[in-house]
């Protein structure tokens, strides 16, 4: 930093990210503010002194356009059932739904095996 506190050429400017979102904000280049912080830092006062001496220079930004509405949805889902297991359940083939389980389970014990 320069001994007025303006960043030269290939110099860091030191500004907190809220600060530089204020300079954004106002349009204002920060290498064009006096940092008034320690080693020239760039506080939120000095962009507001900015501000208030170039305030002819810097015209307030244009307001935002009013956000497009939302396009109707194309169609409504239909409500669920009040009991999804039967809805589910009438909706398969009556040969599936009367067949029980789809695999057999194998019992045995461990006697035959403790004689090896």
């Amino acid at each position: 930093m320069t001994k007025a506190g303006i960043a030269g050429p290939g110099q860091r400017i030191l500004a907190a990210p809220a600060v530089r979102k204020m300079a954004l904000d106002n349009q204002i280049d920060l290498a064009d503010v006096e940092g008034a912080g320690p080693f020239g830092r760039i506080l939120p006062s000095d962009i507001r002194r900015h501000l208030a001496e170039h305030r002819s220079t810097h015209p307030p930004l244009p307001a935002a356009p009013a956000p497009l509405p939302l396009p109707p949805a194309p169609f409504s889902p239909p409500p669920p059932p009040a009991n999804p297991c039967a809805a589910s359940a009438a909706a398969l083939p009556s040969a599936w739904r009367n067949r029980g389980a789809p695999f057999r389970t194998l019992r045995f014990g461990m006697k035959p095996m403790r004689k090896i």
